[in-house]
């Protein structure tokens, strides 16, 4: 979804761009679970490498296995792929949920994971002359509904308030924060463009609890039913949300979509039978 988003962006400027990925219409096919056709691909050129692949996989053995593999120990590989490619830049798209929460115990297998891909990667690229940016990217959605397979409760909010029926929602004592996926590749490619480095909050200026987001859907879509708060049901945790005015003083810009604006596009692009009907306990 983000890098598809990424390579509209860097074309659009006139760059040229090499893909990368497992899919096989990619320019260069690498597994980052396994590592596989790394070391074929010396022959590629490239000034910036843009990482945005991830697993996002649960707390159980087998998703934090694969979460490790691809989020943390492939970072290795990233780092040697940039140097293969001769590259000046990697700008990471690193996660707010890398950051622990005063209410919470341990991170997520995910967040975890990511946190390590990101010390990894610095870590790697600190021995080379490859300068490394990390942004801090909070959930990501899109007007496609792409995002719904890693949004649960966003997918949920968006095909009941597309159907307008009633919505059981967890009690949301905290703010979340969404960022559109346009608004997120062009800060990465801004960040490239301007040579930043470091590692930086990418957050959108407005945050907001579910149920602020899912009365704002039901308003945006306006096909009736109502949001109701269900005690019963596990609250939302609390995420830490950095502030970002930094790093939007640096790129000299804001992100442009609202939450409002982001819901309209889903709305208008995304057909009624794509949402599904996700039950999330």
């Amino acid at each position: 979804m983000l890098g598809r988003r990424l390579a509209e962006q860097v074309k659009d400027r006139g760059y040229r761009v090499v893909t990368c990925g497992r899919s096989p219409e990619s320019d260069i096919v690498i597994d980052l679970a396994s590592g596989e056709n790394l070391y074929l691909v010396s022959a590629v050129e490239a000034d910036v490498l843009f990482h945005c692949a991830a697993a996002f996989g649960g707390d159980d053995y087998q998703s934090a296995k694969l979460n490790e593999k691809v989020n943390a120990t492939a970072c290795l590989d990233i780092a040697r792929l940039a140097e293969l490619c001769g590259c000046r830049q990697v700008i990471y798209a690193g996660s707010i949920f890398c950051d622990l929460a005063p209410s919470e115990v341990n991170l997520t297998s995910y967040g975890a994971s990511k946190l390590r891909g990101e010390e990894i990667l610095e870590w790697a690229l600190a021995r080379t002359n490859i300068s490394f940016c990390s942004l801090k990217l909070p959930q990501l959605y899109d007007e496609y509904g792409q995002s719904f397979r890693h949004q649960p409760w966003f997918r949920r909010i968006v095909a009941y308030a597309n159907a307008g029926k009633d919505l059981q929602l967890p009690p949301s004592p905290y703010d979340q924060n969404f960022l559109h996926v346009v608004d997120a590749a062009t800060l990465m490619v801004e960040a490239a463009e301007v040579g930043l480095t470091g590692v930086w909050p990418a957050t959108h200026p407005v945050s907001m609890t579910y149920k602020s987001m899912a009365d704002l859907a039901y308003q945006v879509f306006g096909r009736g039913g109502e949001v109701n708060v269900d005690d019963k049901k596990t609250p939302f945790k609390e995420i830490v949300i950095a502030d970002s005015t930094e790093l939007f003083e640096r790129l000299g810009r804001l992100p442009e979509l609202s939450i409002e604006e982001g819901l309209q596009r889903l709305k208008s692009s995304c057909e009624a039978k794509e949402y599904g009907e996700l039950d999330v306990q």
